[in-house]
């Protein structure tokens, strides 16, 4: 009787966490109890603004989760599923989503680099990632999309600004090897690189 009651109390108190806004410790917490056999659950939730940097995620799952202006520089998100999540101006510097599911979710104005200058080896890591329909516009210079399912996907959403004609979506030396193109819209990025795959029905563009 007493357990029940326990276990009642720790639920609602982890229902309201969530239904009020869950903390960086709270995450950490989470995380830390967390494993590949029972993955951490943050689907739906509102992480936005909060600082995870360095975080091993453990495979969570985050579908449709709120990251926006979270900071994940240098964590590990390999693996994770990141479906329809919205990743507005975080930053990912280092970042690993390898292996991870963002099929349809928004990286728009996301910040990849700890200086001004782009330097290749602050880019994230989306190798064999799913970036089918996601919308991406960022400067990813030196991104590591090998293997990476950007069917679908829009490169380049971003309105320019102050009268600027700038491409939306920058990814000089980024890397594509293997990497599934079917239907990319790469209509409004910069790619000064060699596309190494085999991509099929690029779309330029309007």
């Amino acid at each position: 009787m007493i357990f029940r009651l326990v276990m009642t109390v720790a639920l609602a108190f982890s229902t309201s966490a969530f239904a009020v806004g869950i903390t960086a410790k709270q995450v950490t917490e989470i995380l830390f109890a967390a494993d590949a056999a029972r993955p951490a659950d943050f689907s739906g939730k509102d992480l936005s603004a909060l600082d995870l940097a360095g975080l091993n995620f453990k495979q969570a799952r985050l579908q449709g989760a709120n990251l926006y202006a979270a900071d994940l520089s240098r964590a590990d998100l390999a693996k994770t599923d990141l479906s329809g999540a919205r990743l507005d101006a975080a930053s990912v510097t280092r970042t690993n989503f390898s292996g991870a599911n963002l099929s349809g979710a928004t990286l728009l104005t996301i910040t990849a680099y700890a200086s001004i200058e782009p330097d290749p080896a602050d880019a994230p890591n989306f190798a064999n990632a799913n970036l089918s329909r996601a919308d991406i516009a960022a400067r990813l210079d030196g991104a590591d999309f090998s293997g990476a399912d950007l069917s679908g996907a829009r490169l380049g959403r971003l309105v320019a600004t102050w009268g600027s004609f700038r491409p939306r979506a920058v990814l000089n030396g980024a890397k594509f090897t293997s990497a599934r193109m079917r239907r990319t819209d790469l209509g409004e990025a910069m790619l000064r690189l060699y596309l190494l795959c085999t991509p099929t029905s690029i779309k330029a563009g309007p």
